[in-house]
């Protein structure tokens, strides 16, 4: 999938999730049930995106598995800023920070700060944008490789808010934002209050 052939990962996926279910493994049926809504969301199907996500969520609150919600609010998340319900991806994630902050899952915290650097663009927050981006980078680049995919996805934004706010403006909200410890990040992406 971090190489965006769609098609073959939901092939693979799909067949995962049959042998799953054959098993009776609910917890990793919901997994991979999320994974097929993250790729119906890349291919532009919103609608089942966001059902198969809903539905493991539903799957993880009931059984009370921890291990995957905060990614999976996260996940929801970026189907609800798609499909412009920015309250509802706001919602998710907040608790999706709360959750990953109290546990110190670094990965889970730089995916929402992306996100949520989507909806303050959306909103003509830009250097709120850049700072999002910077507390980002630097959480990702203390703990692993980013997929391409997503590494690219955040590059051509910055593009972007480089132009409109100009180099120097861009480099002080960039290194504001690396400068951020974990709970700086966190904080500063609860609070939208620009």
């Amino acid at each position: 999938m971090a190489k965006g052939e769609f098609g073959k990962a939901r092939d693979l996926t799909e067949k995962s999730v049959a042998l799953l279910e054959k098993a009776g493994d609910v917890i990793d049926v919901a997994i991979a049930r999320v994974y097929l809504g993250v790729i119906a969301a890349e291919t532009g199907d919103l609608v089942q995106a966001a059902a198969l996500i809903e539905d493991s969520l539903a799957v993880f609150r009931k059984t009370e598995y921890v291990g995957y919600l905060p990614e999976t609010q996260c996940c929801l998340g970026r189907v609800a800023v798609k499909q412009a319900n920015l309250e509802k991806a706001k919602t998710l994630f907040s608790e999706a920070l709360s959750f990953s902050a109290e546990r110190g899952i670094k990965w889970c915290i730089a995916s929402c700060l992306m996100v949520l650097a989507d909806m303050a663009e959306i909103e003509g927050k830009i250097e709120r944008v850049v700072r999002l981006l910077g507390a980002a980078a630097f959480m990702i680049n203390s703990i692993a490789e980013w997929g391409a995919w997503r590494r690219e996805e955040r590059d051509d934004m910055l593009d972007g808010m480089r132009a409109q706010l100009g180099e120097n403006r861009f480099k002080a909200a960039w290194k504001e934002g690396q400068a951020m410890s974990l709970d700086e990040a966190v904080q500063y992406g609860l609070n939208d209050d620009e």
